[in-house]
């Protein structure tokens, strides 16, 4: 996805290296905080796809993953409810897990164990991409070049996408196309170039092939582009539905392969997510609730959500696009009776819209008085040590160990602050940090960790829900390193992060404020 493609131009070279800067510095802050493990059902479902796809040539589960009879094929055998494409996307990673594994001292772990590492820290590399793609995406708002790199740092920290990053959950490519569809869209109102146009068809193409629901893009893209290119609103909707088609079809055939018919996918026959529930209760659980809060979560959402009223005159197409789509989808989620998104870390079902929403700050606060910006950074950085609770420990194991313990609903821990996901993970942190930390200095001796085989790979990873998730602690645990080696890797990589992050910003520096001319280029 290159500037031209979206149908515009940089205004200088030298972007182009602080897009590179800021890519290899996410890429190693999300492998520092990696857990490297697949702790959630959804997670080993996508992840049994994708081996199958590659050991047995077949998109058939190897057995009833999902425990659901609705998810039984027309053939007999079990199915995964999601879409294809995140099963896709781990192939690569499941290979590299494997040429990993086979270069391990033997009996380190097992194969299985080493291709789920992989594929789990797959996510690191997406998310890093979805941050890259929103500096591009605010790069169009603003003539100052650090106020792109600060929203792009707001939606890579201040976000949900931080935590997520770490789970096998497709949300991280789930935000990559949604902010893709937007890109795109956003180029072709702007220059009405065809292969903008055609660009931002094949996102929404893409994203139907994450999440079925992702069709709904379709609305809010082909109408913002018929609504600002009226006067070629044909020609454009037309490459438009050029680029969506495969997608389309290829979607079709994969439901006609699994379920017997082009439209269904499964979901239609699930009685588990309740459609057509109360809008306004799942409207208030998304904005107010202490388990699925889209503020409480990440703050930097009620900032983001001014700010989108705020450039509705000096940003139209922008506000329009991400305010539609984000509203649309928001109110899509309420009315089912799993609005939260079921065993979720906060609102997942609205986490791909986060990053995107950080855009607008851009533009917004790109012209701003230093007292707004002042506030506005103030609002990030809570933002994103609300973060940090979901990312020192696994919210799965943590909710495994809670109800071991407990015996309290899914639904009344939604409800309630002490038993909200955010607090379980506050406290499970502040028990683990000078736990791991007593453990890896010699203090106490560290727990006796069972490797196991292959057929206890599924449930292997709850075994650390101790311990602080890091990949590179649980290689500690397991004896594959040192303590002081464990920390020397997770220091090396914080650190080339934190300089690569400098970098960037120095380089963004010097590009700030842009001259008017150069931005009348871009847009």
């Amino acid at each position: 996805m290159t500037a031209a493609e979206a149908g515009e131009t940089h205004p200088r070279a030298g972007d182009r290296s602080v897009g590179a800067l800021l890519f290899a510095a996410m890429c190693a802050a999300y492998l520092t905080t990696a857990g490297g493990s697949l702790a959630t059902s959804d997670a080993v479902v996508t992840y049994d796809v994708t081996r199958q796809m590659v050991e047995h040539h077949t998109v058939a589960l190897s057995a009833d993953l999902v425990g659901n009879d609705a998810y039984r094929g027309a053939d007999g055998r079990f199915y995964s409810p999601f879409g294809i494409l995140q099963a896709l996307w781990n192939i690569p990673f499941y290979l590299a897990g494997r040429v990993g594994y086979s270069a391990l001292p033997a009996h380190t772990i097992n194969e299985e164990l080493a291709t789920k590492a992989a594929v789990a820290l797959g996510n690191s590399v997406t998310a890093a991409l979805v941050v890259w793609l929103v500096w591009r995406l605010a790069g169009l708002t603003t003539s100052n070049a650090r106020v792109a790199l600060a929203a792009a740092l707001a939606a890579g920290f201040g976000t949900s996408l931080w935590p997520y990053s770490k789970f096998g959950f497709n949300v991280p490519l789930s935000a990559l196309l949604v902010t893709a569809v937007v890109y795109f869209s956003l180029g072709a109102i702007r220059t009405g170039r065809g292969r903008a146009a055609w660009l931002a068809g094949t996102m929404c193409g893409f994203a139907l092939l994450t999440r079925h629901e992702f069709a709904m893009l379709a609305c809010s893209s082909v109408a913002a582009i018929g609504w600002y290119r009226r006067r070629d609103a044909l020609r454009a909707v037309s490459l438009w539905a050029l680029g969506a088609v495969p997608g389309f079809l290829v979607w079709a055939s994969y439901n006609a392969t699994r379920y017997g018919s082009p439209f269904e996918t499964g979901y239609l026959k699930d009685q588990t997510l309740g459609m057509g529930g109360s809008l306004l209760g799942g409207l208030w659980g998304q904005m107010a609730s202490p388990g699925a809060s889209v503020f409480l979560y990440a703050p930097a959402m009620l900032l983001a959500s001014v700010a989108v009223v705020a450039i509705r005159r000096r940003e139209p197409a922008l506000a329009s696009l991400v305010g539609g789509a984000t509203l649309l989808f928001a109110l899509f989620y309420a009315q089912l009776d799993s609005w939260a998104g079921g065993r979720s870390y906060g609102p997942r079902y609205l986490v791909p819209f986060m990053p995107l929403m950080c855009v607008p700050l851009a533009a917004w606060f790109g012209d701003g008085r230093r007292t707004l910006r002042a506030l506005a950074v103030a609002v990030c950085v809570l933002s994103g040590l609300v973060q940090l609770p979901g990312v020192l420990v696994d919210f799965a194991k943590v909710r495994v160990e809670f109800a071991r313990a407990a015996n309290v609903t899914y639904e009344t821990r939604l409800h309630a602050w002490s038993t909200s996901p955010l607090a379980l993970n506050l406290s499970a942190s502040v028990e683990a940090v000078p736990r791991v930390a007593r453990h890896m200095m010699g203090g106490d001796p560290k727990p006796a960790v069972i490797r196991g085989d292959a057929g206890q790979a599924r449930d292997f990873s709850q075994q650390f829900a101790f311990s602080l998730d890091f990949w590179w602690i649980y290689l500690f645990y397991l004896g594959v390193v040192p303590a002081w080696m464990s920390l020397v890797m997770g220091a090396t990589l914080g650190l080339a992060a934190f300089g690569l992050w400098v970098a960037a910003w120095r380089r963004a520096t010097a590009l700030s404020p842009l001259s008017a001319a150069s931005r009348a280029r871009v847009s």
